[in-house]
This record gives structure tokens, C-alpha cells and sequence, in this order.
């Protein structure tokens, strides 16, 4: 019973939902959304080097969390870099899909 309430649940939310069509977003906001997404990174690089020294320490339940939010933040600018792809970098050469290529 819980499945078929799942099913028509999804069935409704789908009926309901409209097609939207996206364009591409101004270039203030495409540089805002890249910086954004660069903070990401550079925060997923800094908790990375923070959970090895806590593993050099042998802190592993703090190397361990610290090694967890770095991968969050890695998947997170990994995520954001397709959004980007998608709306803010179809006029303008970038780096974007190279590197979504190999993420």
C-alpha cells in the first residue's frame, strides 16, 4: 500500500509540474555563481588538508569528518559546475565543460 501511495503521489506531483524554459542568465550573475562555485572548492581543499593533518595527529574520527565535508564540498562545486555549464556558459568559451568532461 505504501508503494502504490508513492506511485500515485508522484503520478499527481507529475501532472502538476509545468515544463520551464530556462535562458541564459546575465554575465553579473554567471561571474557571481562561478565564484561561488570556486569558494566551494577552495573549501573542500582546505578541509581536505585539514582532515590529513588530523590524520597525521591519528585524530581519525576528526580526519574522518573532516574528510566527509570535504567531499560534500567537492560534489557540491562538481554540481553547481553542470548548472553553470548549462545556463551561464553557453555564449562565452570556458574552462566548464572541459572540466565537467573529467569530474
Amino acid at each position: 500500500m505504501k508503494n502504490f501511495t508513492i506511485f500515485i503521489l508522484f503520478m499527481f506531483l507529475s501532472s502538476c509540474s509545468s515544463v520551464v524554459v530556462a535562458d541564459e542568465w546575465p554575465d553579473k550573475d554567471c561571474a557571481e555563481y562561478q565564484g561561488l562555485i570556486a569558494g566551494l572548492v577552495v573549501a573542500s581543499g582546505e578541509t581536505l588538508e585539514q582532515a590529513d593533518a588530523a590524520n597525521k595527529a591519528e585524530e581519525m574520527d576528526r580526519a574522518k569528518e573532516l574528510f566527509e565535508a570535504s567531499l560534500v564540498f567537492s560534489q557540491m562545486a562538481a554540481n553547481h559546475t553542470v548548472v553553470s555549464n548549462n545556463f551561464a556558459t553557453k555564449k562565452k568559451g570556458s574552462l566548464a565543460p572541459f572540466l565537467i568532461d573529467y569530474l
